[in-house]
């Protein structure tokens, strides 16, 4: 059995929730992810091909991503 953290430890023992994690649960619950993913995939290099690649840079926290063609 593995022994937990100090931060693990101190993290069960929180009563109430940080903005950030009901922000991230309101997520999560409001965007289709999987359907989200297979639109983004086609973006993304496959393995074996030799077409250019693409570097996603974040542009702020509420869009998914900004793509350019590196």
């Amino acid at each position: 059995m593995d022994q937990i953290t100090f931060s693990e430890a101190e993290y069960q023992t929180k009563k109430r929730k940080t903005r950030r994690e009901i922000f991230l649960e309101r997520m999560d619950k409001l965007i289709p992810w999987k359907q989200l993913e297979k639109k983004v995939a086609r973006y993304y290099p496959k393995a074996g091909t030799d077409g250019p690649l693409i570097r996603c840079l974040p542009c702020c926290g509420f869009t998914a991503c900004s793509c350019s063609i590196t």
